[in-house]
Order: C-alpha cells, then structure tokens, then sequence
C-alpha cells in the first residue's frame, strides 16, 4: 500500500506561511523511515541558525522539529498519511 510523506516547514518564518511537500512511497515502512531521515536533516540544517539548537519531539505518529530558547519556535511537522 503507497504512503505519503508530509512535510511542513516554516524554515522562512510565519511572514512567508508554510510550505507543504507531500512525497509517494511504497509502503508505510518506508514512509516511516523517509520520515525520521528526513526530521534528521532539518534538525541538523536548524542548529545551524540563530535560534541554536534544535529538538524532535514525537507525538504518535507526527514528527515535530522545534528550535530556539525552550523550543519555542517551530521549525518543521512530519508525518506518514
């Protein structure tokens, strides 16, 4: 059964909005694991802003990537569909 990967970043901040990406795969495994390569490599690209460090949170299914003093700014929402 084909999954979709949905990524939606706020790398440019609220002025610009969001921007949603949704990407095909094969299986709900694979999706899963796109999804954490994939929560990886924003996590890595938003610790090397201003913000500082960045943290990911799971929350059931949904991967949330989130920087800045106590987590307060949200960078990334990932999830398998």
């Amino acid at each position: 059964m084909t999954s979709i990967l949905i990524v939606v970043t706020f790398l440019a901040g609220a002025t610009w909005g969001p921007a949603v990406t949704m990407t095909p795969t094969s299986s709900a495994d694979a999706c899963a694991a796109l999804s954490l390569d994939v929560t990886r490599q924003i996590a890595i690209v938003a610790k090397t802003n201003i913000l500082g460090g960045a943290t990911i949170i799971k929350d059931g299914e949904e991967l949330t990537v989130v920087a800045g003093p106590q987590g307060t700014r949200e960078i990334a929402r990932i999830r398998c569909a």
